[in-house]
């Protein structure tokens, strides 16, 4: 026979199992949602990490361009490895394959593996164009899907 001391007990073990059931249940659907939520989220968020990798090192050049134009006057002398350009070893780079300063013109390309498919082989060019006074403007191209372009080019002039 269940008494009312044995019954409080039993009623307490009976709700503190349904509670680690419930605590159960929610983890699982959480776990669950995560499984389909995440991974475009995830993907999404590791290919703008890669996209800012490849524009501020290309970006990163644009300074030593516009000093050797500064000294030479001249957009076609400025080449990798002159006139204080300086040549880039990407090996250093996780996902950049390369950057090359051509005329004056900076290249970078993203390797074809270990970067996400949308960035495969992707390149940015930082175009300069001399405007009022000698100042160095840059424009902006990119092979990129459209929805990374604004964090590739952002800041200058597409």
């Amino acid at each position: 026979m269940l008494t009312c001391s044995r019954l409080i007990p039993t009623l307490k073990a009976i709700y503190t199992r349904l509670a680690g059931l419930k605590t159960l249940a929610i983890l699982l659907a959480i776990i669950l949602g995560l499984k389909f939520v995440a991974p475009p989220i995830v993907a999404h968020v590791l290919t703008q990490a890669q996209v800012l990798e490849v524009r501020l090192l290309a970006s990163g050049h644009r300074q030593f361009v516009a000093a050797g134009y500064r000294k030479t006057r001249d957009l076609a002398a400025l080449n990798s490895g002159a006139h204080g350009v300086p040549e880039v070893d990407a090996r250093n780079y996780m996902h950049v394959q390369q950057i090359e300063v051509s005329a004056g013109r900076i290249t970078a390309t993203m390797k074809q593996t270990g970067v996400m498919p949308a960035l495969r082989g992707m390149t940015l060019t930082l175009t300069p164009e001399i405007g009022a006074e000698g100042i160095v403007d840059w424009h902006c191209t990119t092979d990129a899907a459209p929805e990374y372009r604004w964090g590739i080019c952002a800041g200058v002039e597409e």
